[in-house]
C-alpha cells in the first residue's frame, strides 16, 4: 500500500468540503461562550489594610511574662480577623443578623461572612489585609470597613484587659512584697531589742 502525505493544499480541500461544519461549531462555541460569561453573577472586591504596632516597652514585656504570652505574630491576628467572634460582631453591627438573634442564626451569619472575607499579611510589613468579594459593592465594602473597625475594638479591649492583669498583679506583689518588707523590720527590731544592738 503506496503512503501518501497529506501536504498544506490537501488540507484545504478538506477544509473547504467541511466549511459549515466548522462555522457552525465555532459560532456554538462563541455563542456559548457569550452566555456563559453574561450568565455568571459579578463579585466586588473590597479591600482594607490595619497596620499591627507592636510596642517593645518595658509593660509590653511584663505583660507578656506576667500572663504567659508571648507576641503574637501577624499570621495569628489574621486569624483573630477572620474569628467566628469577630465575624458574628460585624454581622450584628451590620443588621445581617437581628439583634436578639438566636445563637444558631448568629453563628450562621457569622459562618456567612467567613466565607466572603480572606485575610493575608502582606510579606515584610507589618499589615494585614482584609478583602471582601461579594455581589454588591457597597456591602462589600461596608463588610471590609466593619471588619476592621470590629478587630481594632477588640484588640484594644484584650490589651486593656492584659494591662488590668498586668497592674492587678503588679499590686499583688507589691503587697506581698510590704508585707515581707515589714516583718522584716519588726524581725530586726526585736532582734536588737533581745541583743540590745
Amino acid at each position: 500500500m503506496p503512503q501518501y502525505e497529506l501536504n498544506l493544499r490537501d488540507y484545504w480541500i478538506i477544509l473547504n468540503k467541511r466549511r459549515i461544519v466548522f462555522l457552525i461549531v465555532a459560532v456554538a462555541i462563541f455563542i456559548g461562550g457569550i452566555v456563559h460569561t453574561n450568565s455568571l453573577p459579578y463579585i466586588y472586591e473590597a479591600g482594607t489594610t490595619i497596620r499591627i504596632k507592636e510596642p517593645k516597652t518595658l509593660g509590653s514585656v511584663l505583660t507578656q511574662w506576667v500572663t504567659g504570652t508571648v507576641s503574637d505574630s501577624l499570621a495569628s491576628y489574621a486569624r483573630v480577623i477572620k474569628s467566628q467572634s469577630v465575624m458574628e460582631k460585624v454581622a450584628l453591627e451590620l443588621g445581617l443578623a437581628r439583634e436578639f438573634a438566636s445563637q444558631a442564626e448568629l453563628a450562621a451569619a457569622g459562618r456567612g461572612l467567613q466565607g466572603v472575607v480572606s485575610t493575608s499579611v502582606e510579606e515584610g510589613t507589618n499589615i494585614i489585609r482584609i478583602i471582601v468579594r461579594h455581589g454588591d459593592p457597597n456591602m462589600a465594602a461596608q463588610i471590609a470597613n466593619k471588619t476592621a473597625e470590629v478587630f481594632i475594638v477588640e484588640n484594644l479591649r484584650d490589651k486593656n484587659k492584659q494591662a488590668r492583669q498586668v497592674r492587678e498583679f503588679i499590686e499583688k506583689q507589691l503587697a506581698d512584697v510590704a508585707k515581707k518588707l515589714n516583718d522584716s523590720e519588726l524581725n530586726l527590731k526585736d532582734f536588737r531589742e533581745r541583743f540590745l544592738i
